[in-house]
């Protein structure tokens, strides 16, 4: 509840510190004692001692990328569900309007709409990067059906729920809680907006490639495509 917000003590932010040493350490072992292996699981099922040298040092190219990709499942899907414990309970987790009771005077102005944005944008990589697992370890028909997951969860919530919702409410709902007097409310106003506006624009831009992506794939016949980032990107 935000009636039980506080301001950070400096103690807290020891916990950025430890997340900075935490995560490298975190992969580094998750490299080194399970992805490692599970990428060469994954990526030769029937051994590589029975594939030819070509094939077999091609697919030895995809054994980094596929940890890349475990790694960043891993993280994504860490931080949604650390986010969702932390905010699913809370009043404003699916009322935009309750962002901003007590603001100004709440312990972290945007805490409570930038703990949402991240939920929204994480929960879209979790699909993209199981997709490319699925695709490295010759799955086309998982890879097929998480990219399409991926591309929905994308367009409903970067695209609609994100300026309809979040975009909406920063830009409206707040506007009786901001003092007109003070300065300071109405820099954070414009340059909060500015940024979430900017993001958006990026989204549209991401959303193109998808759609270009998902039209290669359907002159594939279902088969996901290399990215359409680069042209010398060989996922």
């Amino acid at each position: 509840m935000w009636e039980a917000e506080s301001h950070p003590q400096w103690q807290d932010y020891s916990l950025v510190c430890f997340a900075a040493l935490a995560c490298p350490l975190a992969r580094f072992l998750l490299d080194s004692c399970v992805f490692q292996r599970l990428a060469e699981r994954a990526i030769f099922p029937d051994g590589e001692n029975n594939l030819k040298k070509i094939v077999r040092d091609s697919r030895r190219k995809k054994i980094p990328k596929f940890m890349e990709s475990a790694w960043k499942l891993t993280y994504y899907t860490a931080t949604v569900v650390l986010a969702l414990l932390v905010t699913y309970k809370e009043p404003w987790f699916g009322n935009t309007n309750a962002f901003w009771h007590g603001w100004p005077n709440q312990s972290l102005k945007s805490f409570r709409v930038g703990s949402i944005v991240l939920v929204l944008h994480d929960v879209s990589d979790i699909f993209l990067e199981s997709a490319k697992l699925c695709k490295y370890s010759g799955s086309e028909l998982g890879a097929s059906v998480l990219f399409g997951l991926f591309a929905l969860s994308w367009g409903l919530l970067r695209l609609v729920y994100f300026p309809f919702w979040i975009i909406r409410s920063t830009s409206l709902d707040i506007i009786e809680h901001l003092d007109k007097s003070n300065p300071l409310h109405t820099i954070q106003y414009y340059a909060f907006n500015t940024l979430l506006l900017t993001l958006l624009i990026i989204h549209i831009y991401w959303w193109w490639l998808i759609c270009r992506m998902i039209s290669r794939q359907l002159q594939l016949q279902g088969r996901i495509p290399d990215d359409v980032r680069s042209d010398s990107d060989d996922d």
